[in-house]
């Protein structure tokens, strides 16, 4: 018998995937869905500055995960406030590390 929070869960995964199905190209399907799987994960708590475009202030240092590496010494990673683009040149980081963040550069691997 299936509980009324399995039944729940099941809805929202599906209603999450078809979201993801709904996005047109590729880069918008890959946006879509990191967007629905970093709403579902509560850590790490980072604040969001919209007007910057970043997860955080200059002056905060916050934790990720990285999700992609990208050319030149940069990552796509994921907080639970979404995702951003970051600097590796300090650090030497793969898919599934996670890093700490200061000013769109990640600065320590933990």
């Amino acid at each position: 018998m299936e509980t009324t929070v399995g039944r729940a869960r099941q809805r929202t995964e599906q209603r999450r995937q078809r979201r993801i199905r709904q996005s047109g190209t590729a880069a918008e399907r890959l946006r879509a869905w990191e967007a629905a799987t970093a709403a579902t994960h509560a850590e790490p708590a980072a604040p969001l500055c919209a007007a910057a475009g970043l997860l955080s202030g200059p002056w905060d240092v916050f934790e990720a995960e990285v999700v992609r590496l990208l050319p030149g010494d940069h990552a796509l990673v994921r907080a639970a406030a979404g995702t951003q683009e970051i600097s590796l040149v300090l650090v030497a980081a793969q898919p599934g590390d996670t890093v700490l963040i200061h000013a769109g550069t990640a600065v320590g691997v933990l």
